[in-house]
């Protein structure tokens, strides 16, 4: 009875300290980088009294995170990411016939932007299951570079312009972040998120920010 009693506590003692083993394995920092495609717009624009709708435009996005676990189910995960954002537009400008008034489109404009930034969200995780997370935070922009340009295709031969300078742009942006995630195993996942800047790309512009990206981390 004596061996069977120790036995008993000494098999106990072993699933004690195997749980506080896995336990603090898992609460553990980890590292990890991640990439994938987003695809952006830039809302509303006003363009000679008129008002159009960006059409979405295909992206990059990759960078590195930290995983900083506060509790089995819960971690802050800061990240750093190179972010293409921006959107196009084609712009008809209405014009009436006389007398009948009827309204045709021929005019137009079209519009393209592109701007690149690093992306610093801060994010809140939480994960309800081992296969799953949940997540959402504050996230700021930094513009690096930008590349606008608009073509007016009403002459006989259409204009195009650009411009490459950030003149004028807003060079630090506070937006939001907010997704899911599916963790594949201990180093693969694949997340899905939303993310907006609450402020507009220049001052007294009406385009802003916002999107949804697609990608894969790997932990290491």
């Amino acid at each position: 009875m004596k061996n069977l009693f120790l036995s008993c506590a000494m098999a106990c003692a072993a699933v004690f300290i195997g749980i506080n083993q896995t336990q603090a394995q898992n609460l553990k920092p980890r590292f990890g980088i991640t990439a994938g495609a987003d695809l952006t717009t830039l809302g509303k624009s006003a363009f000679e009294s008129y008002q159009f709708d960006y059409r979405w435009r295909y992206g990059f996005q990759g960078g590195v995170y930290a995983d900083l676990p506060l509790t089995n189910k819960i971690s802050i995960t800061p990240q750093v990411l190179y972010t293409q954002k921006g959107g196009q537009v084609d712009m008809g400008i209405p014009s009436y016939s006389i007398p009948d008034g009827a309204v045709s489109y021929d005019e137009r404009y079209a519009g393209s932007a592109r701007m690149n930034y690093i992306d610093i969200p801060v994010l809140f995780t939480y994960k309800p299951w081992s296969k799953l997370s949940i997540f959402a935070g504050p996230q700021v922009s930094f513009l690096l570079i930008q590349h606008s340009s608009y073509t007016d295709k009403r002459p006989l031969y259409p204009v195009y312009y650009f411009n490459n300078s950030r003149n004028g742009f807003t060079k630090t942006l506070v937006g939001g972040n907010v997704g899911i995630g599916y963790n594949y195993d201990r180093h693969l996942g694949f997340n899905f998120h939303y993310m907006a800047d609450f402020q507009h790309i220049k001052a007294g512009a009406t385009e802003k920010n916002s999107g949804f990206a697609l990608t894969a981390s790997y932990a290491f």
